[in-house]
Formats: C-alpha cells, structure tokens, sequence
C-alpha cells in the first residue's frame, strides 16, 4: 500500500508539474506575440504635434519587464571604444600599456568593442584623463535624442549646452524669454545647416556637428514648426551619407538616424502644401522602387531626386 500510495503521488505531482510547465510556455508566448503586435509599425497619420503622444499611449501597453540593451546604448559603447582606439592609436590587445588596469585585455574590451557591455562612469572618465576627448562619445547628447518621444525645453536647452561653442552659439542665448532658432536670420540658418551637414567628415567637428542637427530637428517638434522639421529630416538624411567618411563615426552607420526620422514614414503635416509635398514625394519614390510604404527607406526618399 505504501508503494502504491508514493507511486500514485509522484504520478499526480508529475501530472501537475507537466500542467504547469505547458501553461507557462503557453502564456510566455502570449505575451511574446502581443509584444511584437504592440511594437509593430501602424499606419499613424495625425499632425506632427500629436504623433509622440500616440507613440506614448502605445508604449504604455507594452509588458514591463527586463528588455535587450537598446541600440542607443549599444551604440554609444561601440563608438566610445572606437574613439579610444583611435585617440591611442592602439589595438584593443594593446590598451593596457598606456591605460594601465582599464586597458587589460580580459574580454571587456572585445566586449565594448561590439556594444555587448557598457564601462562604468569612473572608467571612462579615467581613461578621458589620457586621451582627452574619448568621453563625449558617451556622454553626448545624442544616445538620449534617439528616443522617440517628446522633449522638454530643459532638455533641448543640457543638449545645446553641450555642445562646442561654435555649434551651440548657432542657437543663439539660452533664456526664460525665447526659444527656439528665431534669433538666426533665415538665410544665416540654411548656411550654417549646410556647414553643420558639411562638417560631419571632420574627425574634431563631425560628433558635435552630427549632434546639433538632431536638435535642430527636436526643437522643430517642440515648436511644432513643420518647415523647420521637414528641412532638418532632409539635412540628417545627408548627414547619415557623410557618416561614413568619418574615422568614429562611421560605426554608427545610418540605424540611429533612420529610427529619428522614421515619424516621416506616417506624418501628417497640418500646412496642406507640405503635406502635399510630402506625399508626392513618397508617392513617386514607392512607384520607382516597386515597394509600399512600410517597406520603403525614409532615409533614401529624403535623399531622392529625380
């Protein structure tokens, strides 16, 4: 009786664990799929004012949990680590000779290197003491712009502040009485895009020049004006190109700028001439690529001509 009684427990408790096990996959998926569904791009068309506040109400609904490091994160890594390298002129294996315990080949490095961990604060900080210049890949403005969602003044106002004087005096003063690039002459403003776009190939000018452009553009949603918004997307869209020819930030590539601009994709501009402009523009890069809209490159139609 004894044996029959253990045997029929262990047959119940494994029933029970089989169960259970089953429900868990099962619910795990559930909340996998919903995920991707909620993340998934929809076909958005409100005025440029409340287009992050639908992404918000979006994002509200996504599960919390632990998440993959985002590509801002990853990103700012790889090409803080890259600036090291370059500023030493050293390979990865070859650190630890002039940065000391920082620099010791332990598998960080190859680590950082590919965007797999990020250094502590104090790390790299040390290491900007010996190569002077390192640290404001990490902690430029720009990691944190990439979002999609709203900014605050205050927020726009520490990324100007950042910046070098010869792009942040381009903003003009930071005061409680304006806001925004009305202090630039509209003429002054378009040369001194074209110098900023110019600029990113310049190993000491291309981070910062890359930079205020990416405000440039966050300040036009701030101050929801959408000539200054389309003008900024299309400067970014060359900018990306440029990227390429510039020794840190060619590990960038075009990822982070192709998810700012990506609002273009759905956008609606209240001013109907824009608005016209715009879907002219999608209209006809999607018949000559042969593709719909949410398969098409927004960076590649800001950057189209006929």
């Amino acid at each position: 009786m004894g044996i029959r009684y253990c045997l029929t427990n262990l047959s119940l408790d494994f029933f029970c664990a089989t169960c259970f096990a089953y429900l868990f996959c099962f619910v795990y998926k559930l909340l996998i799929n919903l995920e991707k569904i909620e993340a998934s791009p929809q076909n958005i068309t409100l005025p440029m004012g409340n287009y992050f506040d639908a992404i918000s109400q979006r994002a509200k609904k996504v599960r919390r949990g632990r998440r993959p490091r985002w590509l801002a994160e990853r990103l700012r890594t790889i090409l803080w680590s890259q600036s090291v390298r370059h500023a030493s002129g050293l390979d990865y294996d070859e650190f630890e000779t002039i940065l000391g315990d920082d620099g010791r080949v332990n598998g960080l490095w190859s680590r950082y290197k590919n965007g797999h961990a990020s250094p502590m604060r104090d790390r790299v900080l040390r290491i900007d003491k010996i190569l002077p210049g390192t640290a404001r890949y990490f902690f430029c403005p720009i990691w944190t712009l990439i979002e999609s969602r709203r900014y605050s003044r205050d927020e726009l106002d520490d990324a100007i502040r950042w910046l070098t004087p010869q792009y942040r005096d381009r903003f003009g003063p930071i005061d409680d009485q304006a806001f925004g690039r009305r202090w630039l002459p509209k003429a002054d403003y378009e040369q001194k895009k074209r110098e900023a776009v110019d600029s990113v190939i310049q190993l000491e000018l291309g981070l910062d020049a890359l930079t205020s452009l990416v405000i440039e553009l966050r300040e036009a949603e701030f101050l929801e004006h959408e000539l200054n918004y389309l003008n900024s997307a299309v400067a970014l869209a060359y900018a990306a190109r440029y990227m390429s020819l510039h020794p840190i930030l060619c590990y960038l590539d075009d990822t982070a700028i192709a998810l700012i601009v990506e609002p273009m994709r759905n956008i609606k501009f209240a001013n109907e001439e824009y608005q016209k402009v715009w879907e002219d523009r999608l209209s006809y890069f999607m018949t000559r690529k042969a593709s719909d809209l949410n398969q098409i490159s927004i960076l590649e139609c800001l950057l189209w001509r006929e």
